[in-house]
């Protein structure tokens, strides 16, 4: 049990009251003035310091979230509007061992401080104005908000809930949930957003805000993408907010030759010429209107703290900006991110990110004035998604204008009606190779063909309350045009996916992108989306095949090796049974062997509910991508 001292030393501190408001093990909440001020100078507890909410309006009622053991605490104060600001109170957490159990504790305490607010606001709604001229005048004396939290010495988190009042809605302490993505910061952000008691919403935009830093050749503010989103007990909706054809005239795309390293070099179509309608931040705001509960606003915080700090690149990242320089470098805004290899600074997105935090989706008609007329036209479509069934569960994933879900519906289809082989058999590969094929016939002749490992990522989301969500964007293969710290897209350069005939301006372009979602008793199985070009859509319907129908946990089934077929030959790649080869070879199919994994085979990002208490996340080891599970 936790020895507290109740009389506190130093001089500074004999006018300070202290008293315990609630004893959990070895975590401890104490009540006093001014306490948040000198807690990390003199500790009541003879411990460490985990946190403080200090509080300028009034006593706070901790009850509301964390039950005290001292019932005389459990009657607030009457009117407690009248308490003057400059007589602030606070509670702190202290502990000296447990310092997850700490944390929790003070979490519950800054809930109990938001709850009671609202709480207040509702029982007194004249007192609005007043309350919001006092805070005002607090901020101009201070410079800083009425409402802070620190933990554990880590940074200072200032945040004004009565802001954000009217957005905001009652939420866990913390959800539950698993989220993944193809990089560990973005993954990080997602995981954040769960912690602070967001949905898979939240977290999956946060995570998306993140990737616009840690991704930035893959996706940004001028990106496009899908988001399919289920809600329990409504289904589930695929909000398209791809990309369009624009009202200019078309024109001649500059072109620039890839040199893919142990391969053939590659065309890419780049330049202004090749810039479409972006919708991305459009669909991640109808996204959050949806189902988020974190104010938009604060979704930004991870996005804004990578930003201003330079980050170390990945060997996967590594090398896809070495391959990508000519492109990423073609610029100076290109050259000040990535001028330095192996590093990536994005501090000029500091500013963009901070008007997209403010301006929502109005911000990218600012940022790129030439396509304001069709960015003010720009809408987002909610579209029904393919369902098709697969292995006694509902599968649910993109329609058009993406070929991909439908590759995937017709070769889970095809599937279906073979045998369930041994995972990494021969049998198993034979079955593998005729559902691809069958998935990537119906999309027409080349669909499976490009070979671009660029361009795409993708973020995995489930929480506690039954609710998936999963998000692909991409920038195509970047045009290599830099405005305000991000790369626009260069879409209507990808001739491989968009084909060469004459579109009509405001019209969607086609995509191979497709989030997908398996559902087990109308409960999220698997939400699963991957990066790869054409064949992303492969490596979703392995996933899908290893996950539903194998029960393999998601991580393996996304390290397991995969094979890609194009046409009459079948790329396979490191990791197969011996034997495997010959045996697609006596199929008719050609076979290139691969003597490792390569992201040529896609970049998965999933997250899998095996049971009511087990969630699994995992990134593509091909592309350094991670997945966490938020107990």
């Amino acid at each position: 049990m936790l020895d507290v001292a109740c009389d506190v030393p130093g001089p500074e501190l004999d006018d300070v009251p202290i008293r315990i408001v609630d004893v959990r093990g070895p975590a401890v909440v104490v009540e006093g003035m001014f306490l948040g001020l000198v807690a990390e100078a003199a500790n009541p507890c003879d411990g460490v310091f985990v946190g403080a909410v200090v509080e300028m309006k009034r006593v706070v009622n901790v009850h509301a979230a964390a039950p005290a053991r001292n019932p005389d605490l459990r009657t607030p104060e009457p009117d407690p509007c009248a308490r003057p600001c400059h007589q602030p109170r606070a509670l702190a957490v202290f502990a000296s061992r447990d310092h997850r159990q700490a944390e929790d504790l003070a979490v519950e305490v800054e809930r109990a401080v938001e709850i009671d607010h609202l709480e207040h606001d509702l029982a007194h709604p004249g007192d609005g104005d007043r309350a919001a001229m006092r805070r005002r005048a607090h901020r101009q004396e201070r410079g800083t908000s009425p409402f802070r939290v620190s933990y554990r010495g880590i940074g200072l988190l200032v945040d004004d809930p009565f802001g954000a009042r009217r957005q905001r809605s009652f939420y866990a302490l913390r959800m539950r949930g698993a989220v993944a993505a193809g990089n560990p910061h973005s993954a990080d952000a997602g995981a954040w957003a769960l912690r602070e008691g967001g949905t898979a919403v939240d977290a999956a935009v946060a995570a998306t805000l993140a990737a616009f830093v840690t991704e930035g050749p893959l996706t940004g503010p001028a990106g496009g993408g899908f988001a399919l989103l289920h809600e329990p007990g409504s289904g589930a909706v695929l909000l398209d907010c791809f990309f369009a054809v624009p009202s200019r005239a078309a024109a001649d795309m500059d072109q620039v030759e890839i040199d893919f390293v142990g391969s053939s070099t590659q065309l890419f179509h780049v330049g202004e010429a090749s810039v479409a309608v972006p919708g991305l931040v459009a669909g991640l705001v109808e996204t959050h209107l949806r189902r988020g509960r974190l104010p938009w606003e604060r979704l930004f915080v991870p996005a804004l703290e990578l930003a201003g700090r330079t980050l170390a690149a990945s060997p996967a990242q590594v090398y896809l900006h070495e391959i990508l320089a000519a492109i990423l470098e073609r610029e100076p805004g290109g050259r000040r991110v990535y001028g330095v290899r192996g590093y990536v600074d994005a501090s000029d997105l500091v500013p963009t990110l901070r008007l997209l935090q403010q301006a929502r989706g109005e911000a990218i008609a600012l940022l790129l004035p030439d396509l304001a007329e069709d960015l003010f036209a720009y809408e987002v479509e909610v579209r029904e998604p393919l369902e098709c069934g697969f292995a006694g569960a509902t599968v649910r994933t993109t329609p058009g204008p993406s070929f991909g879900g439908a590759i995937v519906q017709a070769g889970l289809e095809t599937l279906e009606d073979r045998a369930d082989d041994a995972s990494g058999s021969a049998e198993e590969a034979r079955s593998l190779a005729a559902a691809l094929a069958a998935g990537y016939g119906i999309a027409g002749p080349g669909a499976a063909a490009g070979a671009k490992p660029t361009g795409t990522t993708h973020v995995s989301v489930v929480d506690a309350d039954g609710a998936a969500v999963g998000i692909s964007s991409t920038l195509g293969s970047g045009s290599g045009v830099f405005r305000h710290g991000f790369q626009l897209n260069n879409m209507l350069g990808e001739l491989d996916v968009i084909g060469t005939d004459a579109r009509e301006a405001g019209t969607r372009l086609p995509s191979m992108m497709a989030p997908t979602l398996v559902l087990e008793d109308e409960a999220p199985r698997l939400v699963v989306g991957s990066a790869g070009s054409v064949r992303l859509s492969g490596a979703i319907l392995q996933v899908v095949a290893a996950v539903a129908r194998q029960r393999i946990p998601v991580a393996e089934a996304i390290a397991r090796p995969r094979l890609h077929v194009d046409g009459g030959t079948v790329h396979l790649e490191g990791g197969w049974a011996d034997g495997v080869a010959e045996a697609l070879q006596d199929e008719g199919y050609d076979v290139v062997r691969w003597d490792d994994r390569n992201l040529f085979f896609g970049g998965a990002s999933a997250v899998e509910r095996r049971s009511a208490a087990t969630l699994g996340a995992a990134g593509d080891p091909r592309r350094g991508g991670h997945g966490i599970v938020v107990p």
